[in-house]
């Protein structure tokens, strides 16, 4: 009072009877429950980062991707695919990202690389934030690069499937 101040007491806002808190959040991300972590932070949960050059493998496939090195104190959600979205230049580019380790290319530090469904150019050196909406499936190693293409093949189509029905 002595300053002018007054004090409210706010309640917590509560989603399905329990607390909405930071705490909770984060176990949702590392559970890679996107959906709800989304509808609680009332924004996709995002990795903003440089993008960086790659192996090029996505590329002499026909699926470039763009990459990124996580900051070690980033949460990020468990290792596996993502239904993505990656804002360019005012516009939402749809896309399916992998979080992981690349098992059946090789063995990489963590890192986040995302294809971009209806985008072509260059983004290196651009800074990005690539915003996780759907946990399809964990990161797994394929017997071979055929295999391996053949079910990014599938994860796309889910992805494109699972953002329709998401984004307006």
């Amino acid at each position: 009072e002595k300053f002018g101040y007054t004090c409210r007491v706010v309640e917590k806002l509560q989603y399905q009877q329990k607390d909405i808190s930071s705490t909770r959040i984060r176990e949702l991300i590392e559970r890679g429950a996107m959906e709800e972590t989304n509808l609680l932070l009332g924004y996709p949960y995002f990795l903003r980062g440089t993008v960086v050059h790659g192996e090029g493998l996505g590329h002499t496939k026909g699926m470039p991707t763009i990459n990124m090195i996580p900051p070690e104190n980033k949460l990020l959600p468990p290792a596996g695919v993502y239904a993505a979205t990656v804002e360019i230049d005012r516009k939402v580019c749809r896309g399916i990202s992998n979080i992981g380790y690349k098992p059946t290319v090789g063995a990489f530090p963590i890192g986040v690389e995302t294809h971009l469904f209806d985008y072509s150019g260059s983004l290196y050196g651009r800074t990005l934030d690539v915003c996780f909406h759907h946990f399809l499936r964990p990161e797994q190693k394929f017997a071979s690069l055929d295999s391996l293409m053949a079910q990014i093949q599938k994860d796309m189509d889910a992805c494109r499937e699972i953002l329709d029905n998401i984004l307006p």
